[in-house]
């Protein structure tokens, strides 16, 4: 009979043992961790208020320019004048205090130029009422409509003698020269001394007061003022813009007429 002992496969070593049972257990403990990661239930979604840029606002469409086209044609039927103007240096308060004086017998107006051209007529055969077509060519910038039953009169002086003193902005021209005193700045307190000195004023700050190291020249006339030189002018109270409104038509519903008014030359730039 053949022996097949030397066939058999050698009795494996404690060490080899040792080893295989240690690579057991590695393997036994990563599959317990996988499936314990693997079984772990989602967090929720956040219910928190999301930030959304101011940048991204739905356009008014359609329905708001037949909205406004409706409003300017029944403006046209209430009012027996209809003023085409224009203003240098637009101001929220000054607007609202000429609204004031007129709000008994009129209303003011202000909205893309296009679809108000569109609402009055642009071509004879489209205009809402005789001759609106003339007013409703030069519409164009910066501009709005008055509608009124005052006279024409009585309208043109009004605006003629209003004007306002105004802070200049970014873009204005200086009407004069500003100039500041080297010494203490009472205008500005000492928490802004950081702030100033970033517009580009030479001062510092000594016993709480904020100092003007040497004379400094914030604008000379007829310089295009920089944002940090309007900026200047404000916290020293130098108003060098006028607010003041500019009559370029005005039609009559009676007989149709359309005058129209010379401009005078603005001193600034209108900003």
């Amino acid at each position: 009979m053949q022996d097949l002992s030397h066939q058999l496969p050698d009795e494996p070593s404690l060490h080899t043992i040792r080893r295989a049972a240690k690579e057991l257990s590695i393997l036994t403990l990563s599959s317990t961790v996988i499936c314990v990661r693997s079984r772990r239930p989602k967090m929720p979604r956040s219910k928190r208020d999301k930030e959304i840029s101011l940048t991204r606002v739905r356009k008014k469409g359609r329905a708001a320019n037949e909205k406004l086209v409706e409003k300017v044609r029944k403006f046209v039927d209430e009012y027996e004048h209809v003023v085409l103007f224009t203003a240098d240096n637009m101001r929220t308060t000054c607007m609202n205090e000429v609204r004031t004086h007129f709000r008994d017998d009129s209303r003011f107006l202000f909205g893309r130029n296009s679809v108000i051209a569109i609402a009055l007529g642009r071509q004879p055969s489209e205009e809402y009422g005789k001759n609106l077509h003339k007013l409703s060519r030069s519409i164009s910038g910066q501009c709005g409509l008055m509608f009124t039953q005052r006279s024409a009169e009585d309208i043109v002086s009004f605006f003629k003698n209003y004007s306002r003193p105004e802070y200049a902005r970014s873009g204005n021209v200086a009407t004069r020269t500003v100039s500041l005193a080297a010494g203490p700045l009472v205008e500005v307190p000492f928490n802004m001394e950081p702030y100033v000195r970033k517009l580009g004023l030479p001062v510092v700050l000594q016993k709480g007061v904020v100092m003007l190291e040497r004379d400094h020249t914030v604008c000379k006339q007829g310089d295009t003022l920089t944002p940090e030189q309007a900026k200047i002018l404000e916290i020293f109270g130098e108003k060098l813009a006028t607010f003041r409104v500019h009559v370029l038509l005005l039609w009559c519903k009676s007989d149709g007429t359309v005058r129209s008014f010379a401009r005078k030359k603005s001193t600034s730039k209108s900003k």
